[in-house]
Parts: C-alpha cells; sequence; structure tokens
C-alpha cells in the first residue's frame, strides 16, 4: 500500500505505480487531508478532481487497487455518500474511514451491483467451461 499524501507523489504517481508491477504494492490510498495541507490549500474537495482521475489512472495502468481519503464529518453520511459516489464514479475502489459509522455507507456504495455480479458469474462459468474443455481435448 503506498499512501499518496504529498505533492511529490502526484508528480510521480505512475512511477510509483510501476514499481507495484510483480512486487508487494497492490493499492494506493489517497490522502487528501496531508495533501491539502503540504499544498498550504484549503479542504476543499473540489480541488483534487483532476488528481482523482490522474491517481485512478495510473493505478489501473499497473493494476493496482485505490481507495479514496477519509470524509472527516462522521455526522455527515449524506455527504459521506456523496463523496463515496463520486470516488467510484471515478475508477475508486473504495473508501477509508474514520468512523464504524460510515462502514454501512461505504459497503453499500461500493458494492458491486446485481448485474456486475452476474456478469462476473457469467465470466467465471465461461472460463471455466473453455479450462474443462482445453483438458478434455
Amino acid at each position: 500500500m503506498a499512501m499518496i499524501e504529498m505533492p511529490e507523489a502526484i508528480l510521480k504517481l505512475a512511477e510509483i505505480a510501476a514499481l507495484g508491477t510483480g512486487k508487494r504494492l497492490t493499492t494506493f490510498v489517497m490522502g487528501f487531508n496531508d495533501l491539502a495541507k503540504e499544498m498550504r490549500a484549503e479542504q476543499d474537495r473540489a480541488i483534487f478532481g483532476p488528481v482523482m482521475t490522474q491517481a485512478a489512472i495510473a493505478a489501473r495502468a499497473y493494476g493496482l487497487n485505490i481507495l479514496d481519503s477519509v470524509y472527516n464529518d462522521f455526522n455527515d453520511p449524506a455527504g459521506l455518500e456523496a463523496e463515496c459516489s463520486e470516488a467510484k464514479k471515478s475508477g475508486f475502489d473504495g473508501k477509508t474511514l474514520i468512523h464504524p459509522a460510515q462502514i454501512e455507507t461505504a459497503n453499500r456504495v461500493f458494492a458491486p451491483s446485481a448485474d456486475e455480479i452476474a456478469a462476473a458469474e457469467a465470466g467465471q462459468l465461461v472460463a471455466t467451461a473453455q479450462a474443462i474443455e482445453s483438458l478434455a481435448g
């Protein structure tokens, strides 16, 4: 796991992701609180849209997972759900959490849909049938 929370890390996302090829690095974890601090910027998620896209692209290019930064206000489930939805739409696999009250929302938003599960199961069935066929033939 690599915490992405410094300006230099953003500038070197692809280089860091490439370190995961054939190694133990499996996941980017975005740290927007620390990144905002290091940038001397306000804690405003809107400034991180381009960074989220760039990080997701680098992660996918090298087969890594990517987790979104924490949502600080654990008393605001609607805000958490909005951030989770934004991250999922941006290609993120999940979200880091700071309070048990956030678990249900994050799990619900990031869980695969029934259609995604059916497609994955169908793909597994086809792969299994092809493997059996190649062994028999």
